[in-house]
């Protein structure tokens, strides 16, 4: 009887610690994620700032993340970080979705200048703060710290770093 309570015993501690080693599972590339992904994290998307970099970390956010997104007239879509250039520019390509998964904009080389705000609906420098969806927030002493600070009532999760 003994030996069936060790062996049981074993067995248990062997599978939590084979759990333990289980890793997520690995992100898709940008062509890849599909608007049933970006669906599925929907609680996740926020309006906080999202930070880009920082003194201490110039690079949280480089090229290549990804985020996904609604925007303020509810379109689901993403965007990956393609640049940001020395005089502080963002360059993205987005892709935005119908409410049936069908494409509706697929835009690259979107340029957002610093500082200036992004419609992602268009997939523009917006024209107006009554319709973008990010604020490309550059601050800081020396324009160090970067942000994409939300707008209206769009919401954002980095899916990638």
């Amino acid at each position: 009887m003994k030996k069936i309570v060790y062996c049981l015993l074993a067995f248990a501690l062997f599978s939590v610690w084979s759990c333990k080693k289980d890793s997520p599972p690995p992100k898709k590339l940008f062509e890849n994620i599909t608007y049933a992904d970006i669906q599925a994290i929907g609680p996740e998307l926020k309006n906080d700032k999202i930070p880009v970099a920082d003194a201490s970390n110039p690079a949280i956010l480089k090229a290549g993340s990804i985020v996904f997104y609604k925007t303020n007239t509810g379109v689901i879509g993403k965007f990956q970080i393609k640049s940001i250039s020395p005089q502080k520019d963002l360059t993205i390509s987005l892709i935005n979705y119908s409410s049936q998964g069908a494409v509706l904009l697929n835009k690259a080389n979107v340029l957002i200048e610093a500082t200036f705000t992004a419609d992602l609906d268009l997939g523009v420098q917006a024209v107006s703060q009554g319709t973008s969806d990010f604020w490309w927030e550059i601050t800081g002493p020396n324009n160090e710290i970067y942000y994409i600070t939300p707008q209206n009532t769009a919401l954002f999760y980095v899916y990638s770093k």
